[in-house]
């Protein structure tokens, strides 16, 4: 379609809705673009690394973690849609790791349903607080979304695909997930996105299924040799891994 008929279009929309209408209708179309594009990055790196590597998993393949045994999270590589699903890298500085206790997400949801802090004595909520572009209303709005999700999950036992409500009206690529993880060298799993529902399976004992969105290249390779038989005395000390019971089978 010629710009000056884009720009007509534009311009019936603006005229016959109200601004905030017009902007919500953009970010939808932007959104509906970025699962497009994460779905498509997904695919590509599949099949480019599966000439690489004998034992490469379905990227949208969950395995089971248990998150009381999970200490690190590493920074969120998920904000872009063009990274993709699972991503082989070689360039990670496991330095840069966080230890779980220091994330004011889950630490604000630990406090709250452990220690029974009110809400507004969290760090959660003290966090959200101090940040420019929330509101009081947009801190409430994300509580009663986790406490939903909590007495959900509580009640009726941790549910693929159940990510409760929606605290917001926006519809990222990042929904089409369950906890994302990635997984280091030496197999140590790290968490990457879903820190509520990550912190509510923490607190009632739960395991759940993850989806790995980036392995480190060293661990592809000890998948591989599994893959191909040639066991070691470290591959049989990890054989219940979560992530490699798909080339045990």
């Amino acid at each position: 379609m010629p710009v000056s008929k884009v720009k007509i279009v534009l311009g019936i929309l603006c005229k016959s809705l109200n601004i905030s209408s017009v902007k919500s209708i953009i970010e939808f179309i932007i959104q509906i673009g970025n699962k497009c594009i994460f779905r498509a990055c997904t695919q590509v790196q599949y099949v480019s690394n599966s000439y690489k590597y004998d034992a490469v998993s379905n990227p949208y393949k969950r395995i089971n973690i248990t998150p009381t045994e999970i200490q690190y999270s590493t920074k969120n590589i998920l904000k872009s849609p063009k990274k993709g699903l699972g991503r082989i890298e070689n360039d990670w500085n496991e330095k840069e790791a966080m230890h779980i206790s220091r994330d004011y997400k889950i630490k604000g949801v630990r406090e709250k349903y452990l220690q029974e802090k009110e809400w507004e004595n969290t760090v959660y909520f003290q966090t959200y607080k101090q940040k420019r572009n929330f509101t009081e209303e947009d801190i409430w709005k994300k509580i009663r979304y986790i406490e939903e999700l909590y007495h959900n999950v509580k009640n009726n036992g941790y549910q693929v695909g159940n990510k409760g409500p929606r605290w917001n009206d926006y519809h990222s690529y990042r929904e089409l997930l369950e906890v994302v993880v990635s997984i280091g060298r030496n197999g140590e799993i790290y968490l990457q996105d879903g820190r509520h529902r990550f912190a509510i399976a923490q607190i009632l004992d739960l395991k759940i299924p993850a989806q790995v969105v980036c392995r480190h290249e060293q661990w592809q390779e000890l998948r591989d040799d599994i893959y191909n038989e040639d066991l070691t005395i470290e591959c049989h000390k990890l054989q219940d891994h979560p992530d490699l019971q798909d080339v045990l089978d």
